[in-house]
């Protein structure tokens, strides 16, 4: 774990920014073609910060069938920032309204993961390299149409 960085629970319970970005999942796959939004539970960063990137590999899912992955994630226990990856441009995008590290750290889990995930013989689709990509608006507003931009 880097040191100054921790994942985990927030004052307010997952649950309600885990239903809320099921909410904006569902208005999207719902808009213009289907399933082309994942989200991963707020769960998944907590694991990937204490080292079991294989813990949760997603093996059903094909990401490649994906426009966007989405992650809400707590920092700190009082910070949410959303990772938004684009599959198509191997992008990992990471909204911080306070412009954190917290960015850098997530766009190595996730790139890691990704190599973890590509090393899976049980999964078929392989991704390679990804790169790390800033925000479309410096206001920060979430939203997945920004960034399919």
């Amino acid at each position: 774990m880097t040191q100054g960085l921790s994942f985990g629970r927030a004052s307010q319970p997952d649950q309600i920014i885990n239903s809320f970005v099921a909410v904006l999942k569902m208005n999207q796959n719902s808009y213009v073609s289907m399933n082309h939004v994942f989200v991963l539970p707020t769960y998944t960063a907590v694991q990937w910060d204490q080292g079991r990137l294989d813990h949760w590999m997603f093996q059903k899912v094909q990401f490649s069938m994906k426009r966007h992955v989405l992650m809400p994630i707590c920092v700190h226990g009082n910070h949410w920032v959303l990772m938004v990856v684009d599959i198509r441009k191997r992008t990992v995008t990471v909204l911080d309204s306070m412009h954190g590290q917290v960015g850098h750290r997530l766009t190595r889990l996730w790139t890691q993961f990704m190599a973890d995930r590509d090393r899976k013989t049980e999964i078929s689709e392989k991704f390679g390299r990804w790169n790390s990509a800033t925000p479309c608006s410096r206001l920060i507003a979430v939203s997945v149409v920004c960034l399919s931009s």
